[in-house]
């Protein structure tokens, strides 16, 4: 059986895979560790545990929340496969999920979701005889859904130079993709006037499709080390996470034509297209140590700082065109209109963080019954914030009277307009978390586990930004006589500004967890969650795994 589980693991070891925390530190405050908390925590630790693990769908390491024996349809399908095997001087440990799921959106017709159609007729009745005059034939078509698509991984491996030090390296890969439709920017709606002969009078149509993508991969690397040195056992892993994304990817394509048979013709046609990308770092560095002082009482102490830098990179394009023709009464002629206008905004701007934790936790095993833990956790952070945005936007308008002479009252202009603004964030976060956590074991192979964390947290807010809105506008004008006319003016009534504001904010919690741990066999362990309802098992969480 422990061959068996030794080849799937070397054939699943190419796939990157996902982490979590076990249900045992979920259910007890994170203050009680089972094997899965090391091994995802640190590399190092992977071979200072004996025997292999099989991880499959029921471990329920893809998300901790899930509830297994619910009878739902939204729940992602994903699929998990790992474990973890230790040998001499190697060990190693991985775990892998995919998930993909379609989920209908409001249609924001009725209670409809995520396709839907509707045709309706109206008919307009002359009040003196009731003869119909006209008639109206209106369609509307809306598409309303995001797809969900992600992938996980994580590998760890461990080397054992000796019985007191080892080293490890791991390596995490994330993929997260979401595109939605929505139902306001995903529509077809049309609108037909026909008099009583059935012949076209006027017509209205607006075509929209608005298309939101997200998407963002991560990959972390992270090197360890563990040594014991009798009573006390260090660990220390320093780590290099890189995150790209590209985020609001939103096409937008409309269309509006009206009375193409009658006196006047409306087009306007309006393209969107916005990106933004971005690129970011961390580095983590992070301490952990065990003193223990004497058998089955240990006290906890462990460090850490995370830097790290997010760049972005904003850039929308923004084309509309509308054209306008009228018919005069004969005498001047045809009064054309053509009005055409383009923006662009071209912004940067990056995001900085330096985060903090230090804690203390002591775990006793008050007897062969009951393990208490308790601990204190001092956390904290500083975001910054900054965004810089640059805007032009430039207007053509040609307009003829029609008399057939080229007057100065015939004229071509351009006109170009230049904005920018500026917005810069700071977010400071303290917090206070006290966890305590306990797992009472009445036999052997049972364990019930609770878990309290009460959390004070104090965040401060401020804002700095500076809007200097439309600073100039540049206009050209060429005349029908041959004249022409430069213009520059200085806008300052369009929003030229500044404004700082800052908000604090305390918040005090408590979060309860309880659990129970099952060892069914030596080779299979079975946790629970979230039973609150012992015959209501719908909402039941329970993550298995197979021992050898």
């Amino acid at each position: 059986m422990k061959k068996a589980a030794l080849v799937l693991l070397a054939a699943t070891a190419i796939v990157f895979a996902y982490s979590n925390h076990s249900f045992r530190y979920l259910s007890t405050g994170g203050t009680l560790w089972d094997n899965y908390d090391w091994f995802t925590t640190d590399p190092a630790r992977i071979p200072t545990i004996e025997g292999s693990e099989l991880y499959t769908n029921l471990a329920n390491f893809v998300n901790s929340a899930e509830t297994g024996l619910r009878d739902t349809t939204w729940m992602p399908g994903s699929y998990l496969i790992g474990g973890k095997t230790s040998g001499s001087p190697l060990a190693f440990a991985g775990v892998a999920d995919v998930n993909m799921v379609r989920t209908p959106d409001p249609t924001g017709i009725g209670q409809d979701m995520g396709y839907t159609s509707t045709a309706d007729t109206s008919y307009q009745v002359d009040p003196s005889d009731g003869s119909i005059t006209g008639r109206t034939y209106s369609t509307q078509t809306v598409d309303a859904y995001h797809t969900d698509s992600d992938f996980g991984g994580y590998i760890g491996l461990g080397y054992a130079s000796s019985e007191t030090f080892s080293l490890g390296l791991a390596f995490e890969h994330r993929t997260d993709n979401t595109f939605t439709y929505a139902p306001g920017d995903n529509r077809t709606e049309s609108n037909y006037s026909y008099d009583i002969d059935n012949n076209l009078t006027s017509y209205d149509s607006l075509y929209s499709v608005g298309k939101l993508g997200i998407k963002q991969m991560t990959n972390a690397l992270k090197f360890g080390a563990w040594m014991d040195r009798g009573d006390l056992e260090i660990s220390a892993y320093l780590g290099a996470d890189i995150l790209t994304g590209n985020s609001n990817l939103d096409t937008l394509y409309s269309y509006d034509l009206s009375d193409p048979s009658g006196t006047a013709l409306t087009a306007n046609y309006n393209d969107v297209v916005t990106s933004w990308p971005y690129f970011g770092f961390s580095v983590p560095l992070e301490i952990l140590g065990i003193y223990e002082i004497y058998e089955g009482s240990e006290l906890w102490f462990s460090g850490g700082a995370e830097y790290s830098l997010t760049s972005w990179k904003d850039g929308t394009g923004n084309q509309s065109v509308a054209v306008d023709t009228s018919l005069s009464d004969g005498t001047v002629g045809t009064i054309s209109d053509i009005s055409i206008d383009s923006a662009f905004i071209d912004g940067s701007g990056n995001m900085s963080g330096l985060s903090f934790h230090a804690g203390v936790k002591g775990i006793s095993e008050i007897n062969d019954k009951i393990t208490l833990g308790i601990g204190a956790i001092l956390r904290g952070s500083l975001d910054s914030d900054s965004t810089f945005r640059e805007g032009v936007n430039s207007s053509f308008t040609d307009y003829d009277n029609g008399d057939g002479i080229d007057g100065v009252e015939d004229y071509v202009s351009t006109s170009r307009y230049d904005s920018s603004s500026y917005v810069l964030a700071k977010n400071t976060m303290v917090g206070l978390f006290l966890p305590v956590g306990v797992e009472f074991r009445p036999i052997e192979v049972l364990g019930f586990r609770l878990g309290a964390t009460f959390s004070h947290q104090m965040n401060t807010l401020t804002s700095h930004s500076q809007n200097v809105g439309v600073i100039t506008e540049h206009q050209h004008i060429d005349f029908g006589d041959g004249t022409s006319t430069d213009t520059t003016l200085y806008r300052s009534a369009y929003g030229i500004g500044h404004s700082e504001e800052k908000q604090k904010e305390t918040v005090s919690d408590v979060v309860y967890d309880f659990g129970i741990g099952i060892k069914v066999t030596e080779n299979f362990q079975l946790d629970l969650m979230g039973f609150t309802n012992l015959l209501d098992m719908s909402n039941w969480r329970f993550s298995a795994i197979f021992k050898f």
